[in-house]
């Protein structure tokens, strides 16, 4: 007997803002990785929308062996 086995995948999008002062911005045009450093474990981001991707799927067909 053979069995079908189906997997599917679905990625959701979650989208977060927050708001920079002008130095916070500063730093992050000059130098991203020293914003990461500096700034960005400070910051409050605010949950703005999500969005459910679409899905993806594969089959992967199991057959049984006899012998």
């Amino acid at each position: 007997m053979a069995t079908l086995r189906k997997y599917v995948t679905t990625t959701d999008l979650n989208v977060y803002e927050v708001e920079l002062t002008d130095e916070q911005l500063a730093i992050f045009q000059e130098d991203e990785d020293r914003f990461y450093d500096e700034v960005m474990d400070d910051l409050e981001f605010e949950w703005v929308y999500d969005k459910a991707g679409d899905e993806d799927w594969e089959l992967e067909l199991k057959e049984e062996n006899n012998g």
